[in-house]
């Protein structure tokens, strides 16, 4: 009834409605510091993230990123050993590349492309960057993080690369992929000057335009690879 509505000394004996308590589970205080492996994977399996409090389903997210991380790193080596497989009886790693390439688009059905696209990445972060999958493997960083890194100093000799990453991995972790982009950038010019200004000016020697066709019938004009100061 209606406050109102009810006699003058019954309230107290009016039913009270009562909201429902939720009881949350417990997780370990120490999941954040767990490494990425088969205990932790089995941890997670057996936990119901809709019992768990709203802290703790945000440790467990990022666990699950962690355990992610962890088996890209493990698919990547995979293909790296694939290819090296097949090398062994290939005689030729330019032919042993495009044997794995074949394997690994049937056996994950990918397009030859980007069967092709993601073994170039896991033979560079295995072999180029042997830190970087390490990063990957402990989840440190994730596949976004590592995708930036790979890209963005492949232009590289390995020395090279391997100090940009040296000098980048206690950040990589806490930095979005665009801040991570232009450390990278930066630290690539400091590592190396030399190479940046002949990449530089490779790449003015190569700028052009380029045309791309709209659905509604119009065209976009994009200037590419043209010098800062004489675009206006």
């Amino acid at each position: 009834l209606p406050v109102g509505e009810i006699p003058f000394g019954e309230e107290l004996s009016t039913p009270t409605i009562r909201c429902p308590e939720v009881s949350c589970e417990p997780i370990p205080g120490n999941l954040d510091d767990l490494e990425p492996g088969p205990v932790l994977a089995g941890f997670l399996a057996s936990i119901d993230v809709s019992m768990l409090s709203g802290s703790d389903q945000m440790v467990v997210l990022r666990t699950r990123q962690r355990m992610a991380s962890h088996y890209q790193a493990n698919m990547l080596r995979d293909m790296s050993a694939i290819t090296q497989t097949i090398s062994q009886s290939a005689g030729d790693d330019v032919d042993a590349a495009q044997a794995a390439e074949a394997e690994i688009s049937v056996a994950l059905h990918r397009t030859r492309r980007t069967a092709q696209n993601e073994l170039a990445f896991a033979l560079s972060v295995t072999k180029r960057l042997p830190r970087l999958s390490d990063m990957l493997s402990k989840g440190v960083i994730d596949v976004a993080r590592a995708r930036t890194i790979d890209r963005y100093t492949v232009h590289l000799p390995d020395m090279a690369a391997q100090a940009v990453l040296d000098r980048v991995a206690d950040d990589a972790p806490t930095l979005t992929v665009g801040q991570l982009r232009a450390r990278i950038q930066k630290l690539c010019i400091e590592v190396d000057p030399h190479e940046a200004v002949t990449r530089y000016e490779q790449a003015v020697n190569d700028r052009r335009v380029v045309s791309e066709s709209n659905d509604t019938g119009t065209v976009n004009l994009y200037g590419m690879d043209l010098a800062p100061d004489q675009v206006a």
